[in-house]
């Protein structure tokens, strides 16, 4: 800062409380600028979150961020500093930079403020404490300068669980952006593939101790053919000048070079697997693999012991937790949550899938043990009602076909021994049971052949005598109604055209007759 003639520092912003993102203000502080003066005084404003002291399972006690956090705030308190903590309920301090802070309880939520010709704005305003997946890098305050069609975005430490959201966010004020200090240090867990393809930056810039293995933005990059800048051995800043017509990052040196240099481009030599963060992906990540020859793997690849399969276009995207159709082979595999291709019974996007041992799924009908399961075109398991060859068929919800009596939403059917659903009169456990043409299990009075027939709560087929609602009727030996003279037991009764058994004094073919109560004639 003095090689480049900084005098003060009118404001900073600390993204988040690791000691990896705040501990240089320690010594910050105590140097002084080329004329002998302090660079932070009572006008400088320093802007961030307090630390609330994470549960140790989210945080690394060796890091020491509590301890930290304590003592760079004694150090600015010293050095009369104006403190805004921005989760706080007094954010007065602001006002020294003239900042609006606009709150409207969503993602758009800002502080903004202008500093010279450039546009300040910062987001992630809200303190996220000890939710169940997030860490203190995810407090990170997101920070937007604008000049222009300038356009730059510091993520600090976000994830990519959060940092696509703040994408959405700016992309909808202010468009494409020229560059992208990338989230957590370019790692796996930050710049996720929705952030990126928001905001399509034309830079990324990497703060870095060293190389990384994973770098979750170089498939981005890749495919982009987007440069990278990364702050190297002996290179302390990296520098974009707002005042030029286009992007442009230099990096400026430390001790040992003196001179402002046009920055490199950083291309990482990076073998295997790379993570990026998807917010639409299975568990929130999707991989590529880049072989040892440098290049993605596209197809089908063996690594590790296990077939995986990556698809050759845009980003080379391990497939996973889906139906492949190979065409060439010709046939459909199941690949896991895990990207593995399946063989046996695999399951993905809570289906069931069944697949040989050169992983191709099975269709229609296959043999589980001495149990049948019917597998539809994509080789999904079914469950429930099936058809096939003209025949409907019943699968528990375990995918086992069943046969015989079924109960399925409060009605019953029959299925024969094959698992075909039945129609109309079946004779089984010494009974008759009628189901009808949508195969359901008939009860009560039903007309068939000119006859009527009467089917007990059970279903059962009944004769001899019956009453139904205080009326007898007689059905005979076939089931059917009984209409007109009944010999019974040497006793005769008449019954009517609707079935009902006469009592009282009646008319039959001009001749009256008698029947007690029992319906005998008298």
């Amino acid at each position: 800062m003095r090689k480049l003639g900084v005098k003060h520092i009118d404001f900073a912003v600390a993204t988040h409380a690791h000691s990896d993102h705040i501990g240089g203000f320690i010594d910050l502080v105590d140097e002084k600028n080329s004329d002998g003066n302090p660079f932070f005084d009572s006008d400088t404003v320093y802007i961030h979150k307090k630390y609330l002291n994470w549960d140790p399972k989210y945080e690394d006690p060796t890091w020491q961020t509590a301890e930290y956090f304590k003592e760079v705030t004694r150090k600015l308190t010293e050095a009369k500093v104006t403190m805004v903590d921005i989760t706080s309920d007094d954010t007065s301090g602001l006002s020294k930079l003239d900042a609006t802070m606009t709150k409207k309880g969503d993602y758009s939520d800002n502080i903004s403020f202008k500093f010279g010709n450039l546009d300040i704005a910062l987001y992630n305003l809200d303190s996220i404490v000890n939710k169940e997946g997030y860490t203190e890098n995810d407090n990170s305050i997101i920070t937007q300068i604008t000049k222009g069609l300038h356009n730059a975005v510091i993520l600090g430490d976000a994830s990519a669980m959060i940092d696509y959201k703040y994408g959405e966010v700016i992309y909808k004020k202010s468009g494409t952006i020229d560059t992208l200090r990338t989230g957590h240090h370019g790692i796996s867990s930050a710049n996720g593939k929705q952030l990126l393809e928001f905001l399509e930056p034309k830079n990324f810039v990497l703060s870095s101790n060293g190389p990384l293995r994973q770098l979750s933005y170089k498939l981005y990059a890749d495919k982009h053919n987007t440069p990278a800048y990364k702050a190297i051995e002996n290179v302390g800043a990296i520098v974009e000048d707002f005042d030029k017509s286009s992007a442009d990052l230099q990096t400026f040196a430390d001790e040992s070079c003196r001179a402002l240099v046009k920055a490199k481009t950083y291309h990482p030599v990076i073998r295997g697997w790379q993570i990026w963060g998807d917010a639409t992906a299975p568990d929130g990540w999707t991989y590529a693999y880049i072989k040892d020859d440098g290049k993605y793997a596209t197809g089908w690849q063996y690594i590790e012991g296990a077939w995986y399969c990556f698809d050759s276009e845009g980003y080379n995207l391990m497939l996973q937790d889906t139906v492949y159709y190979d065409k060439a082979a010709k046939k459909k595999y199941v690949l896991t949550r895990s990207g593995i291709m399946g063989t046996g019974w695999v399951k993905a996007k809570d289906k069931w899938y069944f697949a040989d041992s050169s992983g191709a799924l099975k269709t229609g009908w296959i043999t589980y043990g001495k149990d049948w399961c019917f597998m539809d075109n994509d080789g999904a398991m079914q469950t429930g009602w099936v058809e096939d060859g003209g025949h409907r068929y019943f699968l528990d919800a375990s995918g086992l076909m069943k046969t015989g009596w079924v109960q399925d939403n409060g009605k019953w059917y029959l299925l024969n021994s094959s698992g075909a659903m039945q129609k109309g009169w079946q004779y089984t456990g010494g009974a008759w049971y009628y189901l009808g043409s949508d195969g359901v299990m008939q009860t009560g009075w039903i007309q068939e052949g000119g006859n009527s027939y009467y089917l007990s709560s059970s279903g059962a087929m009944k004769t001899g005598w019956l009453q139904d609602n205080g009326k007898w009727f007689y059905l005979n030996s076939s089931g059917a109604m009984h209409r007109g003279w009944l010999k019974h037991y040497g006793v005769w009764y008449y019954l009517g055209q609707d079935g009902v058994m006469y009592t009282g004094t009646h008319v039959i073919d001009n001749t009256t007759y008698n029947f007690d109560t029992t319906g005998a004639l008298a």
